[in-house]
């Protein structure tokens, strides 16, 4: 394959996310490749497309698996016959068999499948517990490489051995700045002595932030604690219609997806992240680098807790949810923890896999 591949990145959406900002830093950092696209889902809105089409990349619709699987699979061979790539990586999670089949016959030479996240197994139907099966022995048979962003992600995907590659941030981006937590406070009419709890994240019903809106019910007595919600997805309705139920309009901000989410770190006092199943979430990792406390679910990988200032709590004790949302504070990261979450370093390691 020589030392300059093209390479195809399939990862169902460029809006802002965890796994989507991995591909992208693939991209943004990489050495080795020649040609890089990217396959999606569904229509970006404010995500990364427009940055890595500027950067030279091919961004390539096509209506989702669930749609028409045959139909799928057979434009996803057309594809790759046509681009003629030398390597795939595979970031989304539910198709990963089918596609690492497809990849095969198709030829491509280096397969790799990506876990970004654990799976809920615990509360699936038998029907889906039978096809994430079948979907674990096609990427056995057919990925030529596997990664996993922590164990619990690694163990929901793989029947065989997976190499584990830790999240990586731009560092320098994440670093707190007074200058930036007033101007964005005043901007989003957050005052001084308001309280307020932040949440990146798609929302969705395994990012849990219905948790959140519960939670802010019985602390509401409180008026100067706020929520800010950074994404979008599909629970949005629901969410808007729980903040009415609630009585919260004057105490949760709905940003929606945005461009810059490592701006609004800097105007949070605590971060929150109740997922009910997890790898090892970015989203944590950068608000860590950014100082801010953080109360997560204990459904969360153990490696996304940094430091004893990143509390993982129950999902059942709401209590101590409360208790710590209103007692820790910010604190700085080690620097030797920063160093070692240095994107480049992640990056390398990929690039690695790909050559070997």
């Amino acid at each position: 394959m020589g030392t300059r591949m093209k390479i195809l990145q399939v990862t169902g959406s460029l809006n802002i996310g965890g796994l989507e900002n991995v591909a992208a830093n693939i991209m943004r950092y990489g050495k080795i490749y020649k040609q890089m696209d990217f396959l999606i889902y569904e229509e970006t809105v404010r995500g990364y497309e427009e940055e890595l089409i500027a950067l030279g990349a091919e961004v390539i619709m096509m209506s989702p698996p669930k749609a028409s699987i045959m139909s799928f699979l057979i434009k996803f061979f057309q594809l790759l016959k046509k681009g003629k790539y030398d390597a795939v990586i595979i970031h989304t999670y539910t198709s990963a068999g089918f596609l690492s089949f497809v990849s095969r016959i198709a030829r491509v030479k280096k397969i790799v499948v990506y876990s970004h996240t654990s799976s809920e197994s615990s509360q699936d139907s038998l029907k889906q517990k039978l096809y994430k099966a079948f979907m674990k022995v096609l990427i056995a048979i057919f990925s030529t490489d596997r990664i996993a962003v922590g164990e619990k992600a690694g163990q929901s995907l793989y029947l065989t051995d997976y190499k584990i590659i830790e999240n990586g941030i731009a560092v320098n981006e994440y670093e707190f700045s007074p200058l930036k937590r007033a101007s964005l406070r005043k901007e989003l009419g957050i005052q001084e002595d308001d309280l307020l709890l932040g949440h990146v994240g798609r929302l969705s019903r395994e990012k849990n932030q219905v948790f959140l809106l519960e939670l802010m019910n019985r602390m509401n007595k409180d008026s100067n604690i706020k929520l800010m919600l950074i994404g979008e997805g599909d629970e949005r309705l629901k969410l808007e219609n729980l903040i009415k139920q609630y009585h919260l309009e004057q105490a949760v901000i709905l940003v929606g997806s945005v461009p810059n989410p490592q701006d609004y770190y800097h105007a949070m006092d605590v971060f929150v992240f109740p997922s009910l199943y997890e790898g090892i979430p970015l989203a944590m990792l950068e608000a860590q680098l950014n100082g801010l406390p953080v109360v997560a679910s204990n459904n969360i990988d153990k490696k996304a807790f940094l430091s004893d200032n990143a509390a993982a709590v129950s999902l059942d004790d709401s209590d101590i949810w409360m208790n710590n949302v209103l007692l820790m504070q910010r604190k700085p990261l080690d620097v030797n923890l920063i160093n070692k979450l240095d994107v480049t370093h992640m990056v390398r390691e990929i690039e690695n896999i790909l050559m070997n």
